[in-house]
């Protein structure tokens, strides 16, 4: 018997650009003895519980798995409609509900599961960056910790380990009563500890010092005197959906330099090739306007026999090459300074690096 993860089998996903890309079938897959099922959320997280817990009707109470697609250009468009599908390379699955008539900001009840979880949650947690600077230790799960807020974001969290499995619990609401939050998210921990989720190894992520040089980014890239690095680093500042951006191998670089405005971003997500095809990069809302370009004559990487498509161009104060080989999607920006030449021979080293190290 198959259950589906209610709203996501094809329904957009949603970047944190608000770019939608297309979705995969639903493939989180979890155990109960020897049978996999695919997790229904009305039927292990379900409505009538988050509507108690936000103290709503039932009827003002909506299942919507992602918020509603914005279209918003700007210039690091592509990157971000890159990061929303190493969600689901990670395994990660989410349930969420909102209020029927609630605006941005609004009742939400939203519950993340990140199956082999474990070593990113002893990083991360007790996250401290995020307001809830009093997290304490909860008796959920194998290990929880737990903390209610007020101020602009007003609601309660909770981030359990359940053997390997992270799930994060985050009820938002003005009229919240922290003392139903613990019962809510302890009923949530007992619907889902009954799972065995599938353990998805984390994808290999090289080091962002062993994908471009300070010589690429200070000549080529025209920073001049380059700082920066991974902005992906796990620590007690970071928060479970970083840990799964990780886990799923999205790699994403940054650095700045002094002598320009605008700096080097190095974005890379490998077994990506049905999402290039599914979402034309020239579809994405981006301000560098890009058109197709030949690659397979750069001199600095060996593309693979199936060779490569590309896409580049300049804005006013950046170029962006973003490429698709072998099942990797990799994206370069940097300063116009540098020119579309500058970017291309980013891209083709970081390339020719990230395929050796992988």
């Amino acid at each position: 018997m198959l259950m589906l993860l209610a709203g996501c089998a094809a329904s957009p996903v949603v970047g944190p650009s608000g770019v939608a890309t297309a979705a995969a079938e639903a493939t989180y897959s979890a155990g109960v003895g020897d049978e996999v099922v695919l997790i229904n959320c009305g039927m292990y997280v379900p409505l009538d519980a988050a509507a108690g817990v936000l103290g709503l009707p039932v009827a003002e109470v909506v299942d919507q798995q992602d918020p509603p697609v914005t279209v918003t250009a700007y210039p690091g468009a592509v990157a971000g409609a890159m990061a929303a599908p190493a969600l689901r390379l990670a395994g990660e699955q989410h349930c969420r509900y909102i209020g029927s008539a609630a605006e941005e900001g609004g009742p939400e009840v939203r519950v993340s599961v990140l199956p082999n979880g474990a070593s990113e949650f002893g990083l991360v947690e007790p996250d401290v960056n995020d307001g809830l600077r009093n997290m304490q230790p909860a008796a959920l799960g194998d290990e929880a910790y737990s903390a209610c807020r007020d101020g602009e974001w007003e609601g309660c969290r909770a981030e359990v380990l359940i053997g390997s499995s992270w799930i994060s619990i985050s009820v938002a609401s003005p009229d919240l009563d922290p003392d139903a939050f613990l019962p809510y998210a302890g009923g949530v921990v007992d619907s889902l500890r009954s799972l065995k989720f599938e353990q998805k190894a984390p994808t290999s992520r090289p080091e962002c010092g062993a994908l471009l040089s300070p010589h690429d980014l200070n000549e080529t890239g025209a920073l001049g005197d380059a700082t920066g690095g991974d902005l992906l680093v796990l620590d007690d500042r970071k928060s479970q959906h970083v840990a799964a951006w990780v886990h799923g191998g999205l790699v994403s670089c940054g650095w700045s330099g002094e002598s320009v405005a605008s700096g080097v971003a190095l974005t890379i997500l490998p077994g990506a090739g049905g999402l290039w095809a599914a979402t034309p990069p020239d579809a994405i809302p981006s301000t560098v306007p890009m058109q197709s370009v030949d690659l397979s004559g750069e001199p600095d990487a060996e593309w693979p026999a199936s060779g490569v498509e590309a896409l580049a161009g300049c804005g006013d104060d950046q170029c962006q090459v973003t490429l698709m080989a072998d099942g990797t999607w990799l994206t370069v920006t940097s300063p116009v300074e540098a020119g579309l030449s500058g970017a291309t021979a980013l891209a083709a080293a970081a390339y020719q690096r990230y395929a050796e190290a992988t």
